[in-house]
């Protein structure tokens, strides 16, 4: 049995994002133990699964005095691993404190890089894992420019039997247990953020809706922060000003995430720049998972996603005039729809089954292993 202590944010329910869900499927092979940071008062039942409470709440962001608490947790519990795995974004502040005591502990380091770095002095020195995975080519291009030789590519993973093809009765089912039936669903499940193209939907809207009358924008954003407060508040001030909030439904939660992805019929992502979210969202995975169509701005490294076949559509977000014909059309084209997402779920099959991508990881830790006891 290997046991490996994870160097994370929280782990703890609801299972809401990448991180979480790619470590709740870890140890399900078996010869895998996890020791993960915790919060206090939560509970985690599944079986390999060690929940220690590190922190005091779980929180996108973590205070000074929450990475204190995570350290000294690693102080303590270090001898009781094979393997370090440190899934978090490195910064210039924490990330050379947790490498020396990392060094220390005189045990193999694997460094998981979810999203792209912001570029700073020295930031070559940011990666220094013994082994680095991360999650696009675009990222591992970009660490092989720096010298750094290392690296894996382990795409994120998803639950092929959770996440099932939908067909057009789910698709009608889910609409009547949203409360939205008879209505055109586009979903945007990302942030309130410009680099996500949140301006960019708003400026389409009153012509997608002016040639589609029975069209509803569905933002499902988490609200992480006292900005995403601000900025969804403002976004819901444009929509009022413009008369479009027959049109608009806001929701918070993701626990019933799958039911929506399953209600749409097209998912919109017009990204502009991947920085603020992982480079291959986990959520636009799932619903090509369900046989959904996904829209998706163009560059790197978010149209890996894509695997380069033709199981999306790609748009131009800066162009809003082909932008907004593309998305009008598509809506339009039952057929198109279901041709894109009958690949969207080969794709996922074939490269990003969760069952893959563990096998992958403990074939890392395995290697990693037997490299500590030579």
């Amino acid at each position: 049995m290997i046991r490996v202590l994870v160097v994370s944010r929280p782990i703890a329910p609801p299972w809401d994002n990448a991180l979480k869900n790619q470590l709740r499927y870890l140890p399900k092979l078996g010869e895998i133990e996890l020791l993960v940071p915790s919060v206090r008062g939560s509970t985690i039942s599944i079986a390999g699964m060690h929940p220690y409470s590190v922190y005091t709440k779980d929180s996108g962001t973590l205070s000074l005095y929450q990475k204190l608490r995570l350290l000294f947790w690693l102080l303590k519990f270090n001898d009781h691993c094979d393997i370090i795995h440190v899934l978090r974004t490195p910064d210039k502040l924490s990330s050379p404190i947790l490498q020396w005591l990392c060094k220390r502990f005189n045990k193999p380091v694997i460094q998981t890089i979810f999203n792209q770095v912001p570029r700073c002095d020295q930031r070559r020195k940011l990666f220094w894992g013994d082994q680095i995975t991360v999650c696009s080519e675009h990222m591992k291009k970009q660490l092989g420019t720096m010298g750094k030789t290392n690296v894996n590519k382990i795409s994120p993973g998803v639950d092929c039997n959770k996440f099932t093809l939908c067909s057009p009765q789910m698709t009608a089912e889910s609409k009547q247990k949203l409360g939205i039936e008879n209505r055109v669903l586009v979903l945007f499940p990302g942030h309130y953020d410009k680099r996500l193209g949140i301006s960019r939907i708003l400026n389409i809207a009153p012509s997608i809706i002016a040639s589609i009358p029975k069209v509803l924008f569905v933002m499902a954003c988490r609200i992480l922060s006292s900005q995403d407060r601000q900025q969804e508040t403002q976004f819901r001030s444009a929509v009022l000003e413009q008369g479009l909030e027959n049109h608009f439904l806001f929701r918070h939660t993701v626990e019933n995430m799958h039911t929506y992805i399953n209600a749409s019929d097209l998912i919109l992502f017009p990204i502009i720049n991947a920085h603020p979210k992982m480079d291959l969202p986990l959520v636009l995975i799932e619903s090509m998972a369900c046989g959904k169509t996904v829209m998706l701005g163009k560059g790197d490294p978010a149209e890996e996603v894509f695997c380069n076949s033709e199981c999306g559509m790609l748009i131009d977000a800066n162009s809003p005039i082909t932008y907004k014909d593309k998305l009008i059309a598509l809506l339009n084209d039952e057929s198109a729809r279901k041709n894109y997402g009958r690949l969207a779920r080969k794709t996922v099959e074939e490269y990003f089954d969760i069952k893959v991508i563990v096998k992958k990881y403990h074939q890392l830790y395995g290697s990693m292993s037997q490299r500590e006891e030579q």
